[in-house]
C-alpha cells in the first residue's frame, strides 16, 4: 500500500500532551446531545438559570421549598442545559506554507495539518461534533461537523493525503467558508494568514456571524519573523516562483519592523473583532502549542 505523503500526523506522543485538556467554547451553543459546554436552552444541570412558577407535572425535587416558606409560593428551579458543539477546523493548504527554514523542523504544512488532527481529536474526544474543510485558492473536500469514529478516521485520513499547492485567497475562501456554517459553531482557523490583514480580518469577521465563535492559529517559521540571512541571497515566492536577488543585511531592521507592524495589526483587528487569534511558530512542538494556547484559555 502506498504511503500517504503527510501520513502520521496523530502520534502517541501528542496525544497525551494534549490528554487532560479541553477547547470549551467561551459563550452558549446549540448543540444536539449532551456535552460540556452551556446551552441557550434550559435542561437539567448543576448550574442555576432561574425560577418560574410550578405547574401540574413538573417533578417535586424541582420545587424550592426555601423560598415557598418565605413567599408561600410555589416555584421551581430551572438550571441551564449542558450541550455539545458543532466545530469546524480551516486549513490553509497554499504553497506559501510548504516552507522551513530548517530541515530538522517541519514544514508549516505539516505543522498546520499535526495541529488540525491533534484539535479534530480533541473535539471528539469531549463529545463535540467536528468538520474539516481545506483551502488555498479555493475551498477543498468539506466535512460537515459530526461525531462518529468514522468521520473522525476520515477527516485525519484526509489530511494525511493532502499535499501544499496553489496560491493563497484566503479572504475569498474564508467567505464561501462562513455561509456553510451553522449559527453558534466554533471555527478555528489554521493558516499563516500571509495576505492583506484587513482583508482577512473582513472575512473572519463574516465567520463570527451567527454568534460563531472563532479562533485563529497563524502559523509561521522563525525565519519569517527574525529574518536571519546573512549577505546576497535569491529569495524565491512559492507560490508565484518569482525570484529576487537581496542584501539581507541591508533588509533585515526593515524586514523585522514590517513584520512586527504586520502581526500588531492581526492582533489589534482580531481583537477589536473579538477574534482569538495565536501565533505559533514551527521551531515549537505543536501539540505543547497548543497546550499552552488550551491552558492558557481555561484561565480567562
Amino acid at each position: 500500500m502506498a504511503r500517504r505523503p503527510n501520513a502520521g500526523l496523530l502520534t502517541a506522543e501528542a496525544l497525551e500532551t494534549v490528554a487532560n485538556l479541553s477547547l470549551l467554547a467561551r459563550g452558549i451553543v446549540d448543540g444536539f446531545m449532551a456535552g460540556v459546554h452551556r446551552s441557550p436552552h434550559i435542561g437539567v444541570s448543576v448550574e442555576f438559570a432561574e425560577y418560574r412558577e410550578y405547574a401540574p407535572g413538573d417533578p417535586l425535587k424541582t420545587l424550592d421549598w426555601q423560598v415557598y416558606a418565605r413567599t408561600d409560593r410555589y416555584v421551581v428551579r430551572q438550571f441551564h442545559d449542558e450541550t455539545n458543539l458543532r466545530a469546524c477546523v480551516v486549513v490553509d493548504t497554499s504553497n506559501s506554507l510548504n516552507f522551513t527554514s530548517d530541515p530538522s523542523r517541519p514544514t508549516k504544512f505539516r505543522f498546520a495539518t499535526c495541529l488540525a488532527a491533534v484539535l479534530i481529536h480533541l473535539l471528539m474526544r469531549q463529545r463535540d461534533a467536528a468538520g474539516l474543510v481545506s483551502f488555498s485558492s479555493e475551498i477543498g473536500t468539506y466535512f460537515p461537523p459530526r461525531l462518529t469514529p468514522v468521520a473522525q478516521r476520515e477527516m485525519v485520513e484526509y489530511l494525511e493525503s493532502l499535499q501544499p499547492g496553489g496560491t493563497t485567497l484566503a479572504a475569498e475562501t474564508l467567505h464561501q467558508v462562513a455561509e456553510r456554517m451553522p449559527r453558534r459553531s466554533m471555527v478555528l482557523v489554521i493558516s499563516d494568514l500571509l495576505g492583506d490583514p484587513d482583508e482577512i480580518v473582513a472575512a473572519l469577521k463574516h465567520l463570527r456571524h451567527n454568534r460563531n465563535e472563532v479562533l485563529v492559529f497563524q502559523i509561521l517559521d522563525p525565519a519569517e519573523l527574525d529574518f536571519p540571512y546573512r549577505g546576497l541571497n535569491d529569495f524565491r515566492d512559492l507560490e508565484s516562483g518569482a525570484m529576487l536577488e537581496a542584501d539581507a543585511d541591508a533588509l533585515r531592521d526593515e524586514y523585522v519592523a514590517a513584520m512586527q507592524a504586520f502581526l500588531k495589526r492581526y492582533t489589534k483587528t482580531c481583537a477589536d473583532a473579538r477574534i482569538e487569534h495565536h501565533v505559533m511558530r514551527t521551531d515549537q512542538r505543536f501539540d505543547r502549542a497548543l497546550a499552552a494556547v488550551l491552558r492558557g484559555r481555561s484561565r480567562w
